[in-house]
């Protein structure tokens, strides 16, 4: 019964504003609006409804996540003890590649070195003049 009497008072005041009877058709608009807007309460309060169970399958899966990470297995300590290990070693690998590089790199350039060092005091002994880079002729 009360929404019948603000349906009135609603009527009463179009009225009374434009001065004109609204008649048949702005009733029906009227009604067609409120059938309108409880529809889009029903689809909002489904739309939450879904949005909360979602929610709730969320915190269920970070739960089990959070009870997998807190329990500890001898398997999983294994694997952890096996990977912290691997890390240092690989690092090692690394750094020995590296270094057997730069060793390379040196003894290529004494080499290199000794080799032109030779040149110039074989081109003293002949008498010759050697450049730098190039052998004697």
């Amino acid at each position: 019964m009360l929404a019948r009497e603000r349906d009135k008072d609603l009527f009463d005041r179009l009225k009374s504003v434009g001065g004109v009877d609204p008649g048949f058709e702005a009733l029906r608009d009227l009604e067609q609006a409120k059938l309108n807007l409880r529809e889009a309460k029903a689809q909002y309060a489904a739309q939450a409804l879904a949005v909360n169970r979602v929610k709730l399958e969320i915190d269920g899966y970070a739960l089990q996540l959070q009870e997998l990470r807190d329990r500890s297995t001898p398997e999983l300590e294994d694997e952890i003890e096996i990977e912290h290990q691997s890390v240092p070693l690989l690092q090692l690998q690394d750094a020995k590649k590296r270094y057997m590089g730069y060793l390379g790199k040196i003894k290529a350039q004494m080499l290199q070195q000794v080799a032109l060092q030779f040149q110039a005091w074989k081109g003293q002994q002949e008498g010759s003049v050697t450049v730098a880079g190039e052998w004697p002729r």
